[in-house]
């Protein structure tokens, strides 16, 4: 049984990319588990760090049609949240 320390320095851990940096909105360079699956002829890689709430709300209200002053409506109602700054 390994440790948690123990376990991110593992050299199978990392020669199996389970463990992986990735750059976080707010926390900067911060460390995230990879894919736990490997596929040979479809490989997977995990690319960025999970979203702070409301980082990407702005962008997939404009996907889905609402216009700017309709999504800032709805930020001012608190009806959706919208991340402010890095």
């Amino acid at each position: 049984m390994l440790s948690v320390g123990e376990m991110l320095n593992d050299p199978h851990v990392r020669a199996r990319n389970m463990v992986v940096e990735v750059e976080h909105a707010r926390l900067g360079k911060t460390r995230a588990l990879g894919t736990p699956i490997k596929f040979s002829a479809t490989p997977t890689a995990v690319t960025r760090a999970a979203p702070v709430l409301g980082q990407h709300t702005r962008e997939l209200l404009g996907e889905y049609g609402y216009s700017d002053a309709e999504i800032a409506q709805l930020a001012a109602s608190g009806d959706v949240v919208i991340a402010t700054g890095g």
